[in-house]
């Protein structure tokens, strides 16, 4: 009866190539389904439209890696073999061209076979501890603040509906130099 959940583990996996020795690895795993808001209804809203999906999981992988502070860019990477997970709705977490993971929403075979909702997604993440430790910390020292009030500006672009949002992110913040401190996606239209 339950619709709405979200769950991690951190747990030790073991893993064995033929004739080679057994690998331990440390994972943090996680599952989330079903709603995200747990206050009233807004009137103009469905609790479908609180369900969630896969950019909400990834603004929660996102938020896990900006609060531990590691060091290098979060890139969100189009994959189609990361197992259990359905092939064109994954991306493999990688961080300086190192793989520290996945994302995606749960295959539809697993759906299946544990009996979940077949009309909201629920969306599943796993990542190498192990690898994540490697990377480092950045600088946190303290720095004044600005004088001068922040610009915040809302941008509209055009681009090829191909093109992987990571991509454009990583164009924008190159383009805008030391002076830009923040930039993400906050909808998107489609013709």
């Amino acid at each position: 009866g339950v619709r709405s959940l979200g769950l991690f583990e951190v747990g030790r996996t073991y893993a064995r190539l033929e004739g080679e020795p057994a690998v331990e690895k440390n994972w943090l795993g996680g599952t989330i389904m079903g709603s995200v808001w747990d206050g009233p209804w807004p009137r103009d809203k469905t609790p479908e439209a609180f369900a969630a999906d896969f950019g909400y999981g990834k603004g929660v992988v996102e938020v896990l890696f900006e609060r531990l502070q590691l060091e290098g860019e979060l890139a969100f990477v189009a994959a189609e073999d990361c197992p259990g997970l359905h092939p064109g709705r994954t991306a493999r977490l990688r961080v300086g061209g190192r793989d520290l993971g996945y994302l995606g929403e749960v295959h539809p075979q697993a759906v299946a076979h544990y009996d979940l909702p077949v009309h909201q997604p629920a969306i599943a993440w796993l990542i190498d501890l192990d690898a994540m430790a490697k990377l480092g910390c950045r600088d946190t020292r303290f720095a004044p603040f600005s004088r001068l009030p922040a610009m915040l500006r809302d941008m509209a672009v055009l681009v090829d509906a191909k093109l992987p949002v990571g991509d454009a992110l990583s164009a924008i913040r190159e383009a805008g130099g030391d002076m830009l401190q923040h930039v993400g996606l906050f909808d998107h239209f489609e013709k």
